[in-house]
C-alpha cells in the first residue's frame, strides 16, 4: 500500500474491517486512516450504481483511507462463498438476490478495473 496501490477489493465485510483495524490503522502502529465523509460519498455512490437500499447498510461496504496526500478506496464483495446468502447488508430490498448479487460483482469489479 504504501507503493502505490490505489484500490482494493475486499472479500467480505469483515476483511474491509481487517484492512482498516489491523493494517491500515492498528492502535498507535498504523500509517493512515479512515476520511469519514468521502468514504460515506464512495459508498453511497457506488451503491446508488445498483439502486440499493441505503438503509439496509449497517456496516460499511466501501471505505477511503487517507495517507499524506494520498487515498486509497476499498470496496467489500459479499462473501464469494454464499453472496446471496446476506445479500441485505450490502442493500438489496428486492426478491431477486441472485440478480442484485450479479450486479453488485460486476460493478465491484468494473470499479475495480476504471
Amino acid at each position: 500500500m504504501k507503493n502505490g496501490v490505489t484500490k482494493v477489493l475486499c472479500t467480505s465485510k469483515g476483511v474491509l474491517s481487517d484492512l482498516e483495524n489491523k493494517i491500515i490503522k492498528p492502535g498507535d502502529k498504523g500509517f493512515g486512516k479512515v476520511d469519514c465523509q468521502k468514504s460515506k460519498d464512495f459508498q453511497d455512490h457506488f451503491l446508488k450504481r445498483m439502486n440499493a437500499n441505503l438503509e439496509l447498510i449497517t456496516n460499511p461496504v466501501a471505505r477511503v483511507f487517507v495517507f499524506g496526500n494520498r487515498t486509497i478506496q476499498a470496496i467489500a464483495i459479499p462473501s464469494p462463498g454464499s453472496p446471496q446468502r446476506k445479500i441485505d447488508k450490502f442493500g438489496c430490498s428486492g426478491d431477486n438476490l441472485k440478480l442484485y448479487a450479479e450486479n453488485y460483482f460486476s460493478e465491484a469489479f468494473k470499479w475495480l478495473l476504471e
